[in-house]
């Protein structure tokens, strides 16, 4: 239960679940109307474009952690 849900902008993946963990996946929308502190990045091949487009998550303090190339939290 480390992970509450999972946000994607591919309609076709959103209200499903992820294979084997069964964890869900929701709209992008939900995850900004959530107040996250801290998000697991998974897409880390895409983390320039994710971190342009989410400046305002960042300046109010909110905080990716990446895995690739090394676990951080940024």
């Amino acid at each position: 239960d480390l992970i509450d849900y999972i946000s994607d902008n591919t309609p076709n993946k959103i209200n499903k679940y992820t294979p084997g963990t069964h964890i869900p996946i929701k709209a992008y929308e939900e995850f900004q109307q959530d107040n996250a502190r801290h998000v697991l990045l998974l897409a880390w091949n895409h983390k320039k474009e994710i971190f342009a487009k989410e400046k305002d998550f960042r300046a109010s303090g909110g905080r990716f952690i990446t895995f690739f190339p090394e676990v951080v939290i940024e």
